[in-house]
């Protein structure tokens, strides 16, 4: 079974600089709601499949601090990081905004793919980051 892993990596973002020389800091993204999540998870087909499927995800406070976890449901554990409901790691460093997810058949594969992003530099995490959420 694919549960939720409390493994996290923090870092600090002063600021990334883009090919074109400006700087931002890729955390101040606005704050997504969960109805927002829910909406794009069900839009991309990950809910309620036949088979079982897990999530790699990253989530972040808005301070910077990244958090990089696998669960078997996404919009739960989504919920439980917004709200606080479980004591650790998200609530104690306000991580609450999701930024990135992939869904894996394979629990194997998703395990690996997590483990490979959190030995990454914060640069390579901000690209794969804007990859998807280029705003």
């Amino acid at each position: 079974m694919c549960g939720p892993t409390y493994n996290a990596l923090s870092f600090r973002a002063s600021g990334v600089r883009r090919a074109d020389g400006a700087t931002r800091n890729p955390f101040s993204w606005g704050h997504c709601r969960l109805e927002d999540v829910q909406r794009s998870v069900r839009a991309a087909n990950v809910v309620d499949t036949a088979v079982k499927q897990c999530y790699v995800y990253l989530m972040a406070s808005e301070s910077g601090t990244l958090y990089i976890g696998l669960t078997n449901d996404l919009l739960r554990r989504v919920a439980e990081q917004k709200t606080k409901a479980v004591a650790g790691f998200t609530a104690r460093y306000g991580v609450d905004r999701l930024l990135y997810f992939e869904s894996f058949d394979d629990i194997l594969a998703a395990i690996a793919w997590g483990k490979q992003i959190k030995t990454w530099r914060s640069d390579k995490k901000v690209a794969l980051i804007e990859s998807i959420n280029p705003q």
